[in-house]
């Protein structure tokens, strides 16, 4: 199932969503949050995929997509504070529980956390975006 709202011109993004905790709720509200905060967003549909790098329950993540006049260094301040707000921290993703990971893709034609791209289930999700 897609989520989305008309978009209008300004940068480009993709931000990558994922959680490995209370996982439907949290991507839930995640989309709620950033349907208030970024008018012109979409959503792909969520997917499980097993982690990667820790040993911990299964992630669901999914991409959102879209345009935003936010600068750059907005839209980071923006992820960081939302996953704050449900609670992520460095300690509890030291004992490998993600409440909330937040990562920024594309912002305009810059992309960025550049070895994600590669990753199967992102190369599956970005194919909705088209």
């Amino acid at each position: 199932m897609y989520f989305c709202k008309e978009m209008t011109q300004n940068s480009n993004i993709i931000i990558a969503i994922g959680t490995n905790t209370d996982q439907q709720r949290h991507i839930k509200e995640v989309r709620s949050e950033l349907m208030k905060q970024i008018p012109d967003i979409c959503f792909t549909e969520a997917i499980w995929t097993d982690p990667i790098g820790m040993d911990s329950s299964q992630f669901l993540n999914c991409l959102a997509w879209g345009t935003t006049a936010l600068s750059l260094e907005q839209l980071q301040h923006l992820l960081k504070a939302t996953e704050r707000l449900h609670g992520d921290s460095q300690l509890l993703r030291k004992q490998c529980i993600v409440r909330l990971d937040l990562d920024l893709l594309l912002y305009d034609q810059e992309r960025l956390h550049l070895k994600d791209w590669n990753r199967p289930y992102i190369q599956e999700l970005l194919k909705q975006t088209r």
